[in-house]
């Protein structure tokens, strides 16, 4: 019986050790996109970026520094769809996750910014983490690929 007992406490240990190994964020997508949109107002220290989609902005970021103005991709908030916002902005943001698995999730954001936009991020799970792999806005009059524009500003 004192075998038994032993034997289930260690099991549970493990099971629970493993659990909390576990980031939080690796469930859920949704958490980068709610840390950039909290942000907006405040600024982001670090945007949620796959490495893929990092290594396009720091070329943009290089190349932006040599020209000494901004270049395609930054030279406007890619979450606001514009370069300035409004102060009810943050609190009009909606998510609903279109798809998901293991490794990749897309989900729509619709927010108001002066008119409505929607925004659709495709994430990657990197590590554990779910991080921003690429934009694309839906708005008419204003579609783009944010890894595209990145691309052009690093010429």
């Amino acid at each position: 019986m004192m075998f038994n007992r032993r034997l289930f406490l260690i099991a549970t240990c493990l099971l629970l050790t493993a659990l909390s190994a576990r980031p939080a964020i690796a469930s859920d997508p949704l958490e980068p996109l709610k840390y950039i949109y909290a942000n907006i107002n405040t600024g982001r220290d670090k945007e949620p970026f796959s490495a893929g989609l990092q290594e396009l902005y720091d070329a943009a970021v290089k190349r932006s520094e040599e020209l000494q103005e901004p270049v395609s991709g930054l030279d406007f908030d890619y979450s606001i769809n514009g370069q300035d916002y409004e102060e009810s902005t943050a609190a009009s943001v909606k998510y609903e996750i279109v798809s998901q698995d293991d490794t990749n999730a897309e989900v729509k954001v619709t927010f108001k910014n002066f008119n409505m936009h929607e925004l659709r991020y495709f994430l990657a799970n990197e590590g554990g983490d779910w991080l921003v792999d690429d934009v694309v806005s839906k708005t008419p009059d204003s579609e783009w690929i944010y890894s595209e524009l990145l691309k052009e500003g690093a010429k």
